[in-house]
């Protein structure tokens, strides 16, 4: 799903959403055959998530310049080496084996075997240079995660265990570096059928770890268990027994779970333990100035051995009821992804876009009778900091206030988009002038951010026609400002109904009030998520313009929807419905930050972060020397003076920072004067 191409010098891949990795060469001089690279970007059977390579010799490669890691490999094993930073720029490698990551719009990885020079060059870029020909592997890796493979099983439990067992085809390694998305492609499709057919190419190249995970004969007992199958690799066994265990048998490892309805609680608490403890261990081995190792390191825990073991052993120390995990729980951030769903066959072909993502899974009937739906059961919907709190998400029956309101038709239809590849194209449509205000606030608020095109194109007085021809034609972003009757678009000349079309905008904003049902039908037409407005109030003119600026910063859609709550003031009415945890566009290396700002009356400030990203194992720091690096979803609160923030606005990465209950973007002031 990565399209290679040599043109002159340079070496250029390209994935499914069109985002492009470039390398300069000299003296290439390009090889026939490629192998795979070990726990590499191209997986085991050749495909991963979507990874191609090349190989060649060359005399020095030149890529942009950013956070780029070196390893050695020997016998074997992977050790880090070294990363190029800001103060860390020119480095010699003595001979050997290495490997070098770096993340552009796709991630490319460079094998060789010899002697070399790194160099960050005064134009932003990487030079690798070697002193004769070497033969070098270049692997492309794309961030677009779709699966690849489809597997058919009846509707039956033991069909739907089956279909968990394939998920383990998607997994690119099996030691602590699973807990980077990069080591995890998308588990397959599900599709129901009267036969099991699970195709030859998942079957032979699904790893074993020894890991099985042993259940009744209920779906409600599997829906839970999808994302922590999959991170496990786990057999799953279907019995005539009433409860779940865990068993890996190399180390005599077993953990009977709790029954109903504690076994989803239980099952959410041991995904999160074993993820976190593999996602410090993984950051213990790198050269990170991580704030959380210093807890982690209390633990009695073997990092090198650990590092290097299987994972059955590492589940056995992980889950050892002597660890003191208290410890680290304490400065863990709350899982960044719960999905509530319902156990019905009906929602088991949305498992595998929620298992990739690793969601924590509930059945409804967790939630009390409150009304408002948290990422824990009986939690606020904020995070425990007063930031926007993590993405949580509803797919059963019902809208209540909280979470996204997911439908199973949106993770087909993001398949579908990434394999078409979307028009780069925005439209904004107004059906009268009693819109021109808010017209021109969007017109400003695309003007410049990265995930929206130069152009727009702006239809006022939209007839039906004209509607109907910009949702069928489709793009990146469709923003609707008008009035919607029950499910259909309230036009110049009459009115058009959504069960009279089909809906090729991938992200829609219907700016209008009561548009939550036809919000669900433009997802069941082919949309993946659309903004609505549950209530009779319109959009204020600062939300609007706020919520389009972080879309166009890159930020998750249900991000911008939470963040709009927390701190411009907007009631519940503003809802995402479909899949939350897209974005627009198709830039994944960009994503805004969030900062909370205070003046502390000495010329200081506190300063935290409210950094809620889509999957789990990254990490954040602000943009000045000195900052601590943070597990996205932590605050890493910090005191700062004005030369700092002047230095984090100038930071290439969008950002906006919520000062005195008013929202800044670092590209509207510069320098950044919070006391003025």
């Amino acid at each position: 799903m990565v399209d290679i191409e040599v043109v002159d010098t340079t070496i250029l891949g390209t994935d499914l959403a069109g985002n492009t990795a470039a390398i300069e060469t000299s003296g290439w001089d390009r090889l026939a055959d490629v192998g795979d690279l070990p726990d590499s970007a191209v997986g085991r059977d050749g495909s991963g998530s979507g990874g191609a390579a090349v190989a060649g010799r060359v005399n020095t490669l030149s890529f942009p310049w950013v956070h780029t890691w070196v390893w050695k490999l020997e016998d074997g094993r992977r050790t880090f080496e070294t990363k190029l930073t800001d103060d860390r720029i020119d480095r010699r490698l003595e001979p050997g084996t290495y490997r070098f990551t770096f993340d552009s719009e796709i991630q490319v990885r460079i094998e060789f075997d010899g002697r070399a020079r790194i160099t960050r060059q005064p134009d932003q870029t990487v030079t690798v240079s070697f002193p004769q020909p070497t033969l070098v592997r270049i692997a492309f890796r794309s961030f677009v995660d779709a699966p690849k493979h489809t597997v058919t099983v009846p509707r039956t439990a033991t069909g739907v265990a089956r279909a968990l067992e394939s998920f383990a085809v998607a997994r690119h390694w099996n030691g602590p570096d699973l807990a980077s998305p990069l080591e995890r492609g998308h588990p397959p499709r599900i599709r129901f059928g009267d036969e099991t057919d699970i195709p030859a190419a998942v079957r032979e190249s699904i790893g074993e770890t020894g890991i099985e995970l042993r259940v009744p004969d209920r779906l409600d007992a599997l829906i839970p268990l999808a994302s922590l199958a999959f991170y496990l690799g786990a057999t799953v066994t279907v019995t005539d027994e009433d409860g779940v265990a865990l068993r890996a048998q190399s180390v005599d490892f077993e953990r009977a779970l709790s029954p109903f309805p504690g076994l989803q609680h239980e099952v959410a608490a041991m995904l999160e333990r074993i993820v976190s403890l593999d996602n410090l261990l993984r950051f213990s081995t790198q050269d990170t100035d991580l704030a959380e190792l210093d807890e982690f390191a209390t633990l009695d825990l073997d990092v090198g051995h650990l590092y290097e073991a299987d994972l059955d052993e590492r589940l056995q120390a992980y889950l050892d009821p002597d660890l003191a995990y208290d410890r680290l729980e304490t400065v863990l951030p709350q899982w960044h992804y719960t999905m509530y769903v319902e156990p019905t066959f009906d929602r088991v072909p949305s498992l595998p876009a929620l298992a990739n993502r690793l969601a924590r899974i509930y059945l409804p009937s967790a939630v009390d009778e409150a009304g408002r739906v948290g990422p824990t059961p009986g939690n606020s919907a904020y995070g425990a900091n007063g930031d926007s709190g993590p993405f949580t998400g509803w797919l059963a029956q019902g809208t209540p206030i909280g979470p996204f309101l997911s439908r199973p038709a949106a993770y087909e239809n993001r398949t579908g988009y990434l394999n078409d590849q979307t028009p780069d194209r925005v439209a904004l449509v107004a059906t009268d002038d009693r819109w021109a205000d808010a017209v021109e606030i969007a017109r400003e608020a695309y003007r410049g951010r990265p995930a929206y095109p130069a152009n727009v194109d702006v239809y006022e007085a939209a007839t039906v026609a004209e509607l109907r021809s910009v949702l069928e034609d489709g793009g990146i972003f469709v923003h609707y400002v008008g009035e919607v009757d029950g499910e259909a678009f309230v036009c110049t000349d009459g009115t058009l109904a959504t069960e009279e079309m089909a809906c090729a905008g991938r992200t829609v904003l219907l700016d209008a009030p009561n548009s939550l049902p036809a919000a669900a039908a433009l997802v069941d037409r082919g949309s993946v998520t659309v903004l609505a407005q549950r209530g009779e109030d319109r959009l204020g003119a600062e939300v609007r313009r706020t919520v389009l600026k972080l879309l166009g910063d890159g930020m998750a859609v249900d991000h911008a929807v939470r963040f709009a709550r927390r701190y411009l003031g907007t009631s519940d009415d503003l809802v995402t419905v479909g899949d939350g945890l897209s974005q627009v566009g198709n830039a994944p290396n960009v994503y805004a930050l969030v900062y909370r700002l205070e003046a502390l009356g000495d010329g200081t400030f506190s300063l935290s972060g409210d950094v809620q990203y889509p999957d789990v194992g990254a990490m954040w720091t602000p943009g000045f020397p000195g900052a601590k690096a943070n597990i996205a979803g932590n605050s890493g609160d910090l005191v700062v003076d004005a030369s700092d923030l002047r230095t984090l606005v100038s930071n290439e990465s969008p950002a906006v920072i919520v000062y005195e209950g008013e929202c800044y973007f670092t590209d509207d002031l510069e320098p950044f004067y919070p006391a003025a």
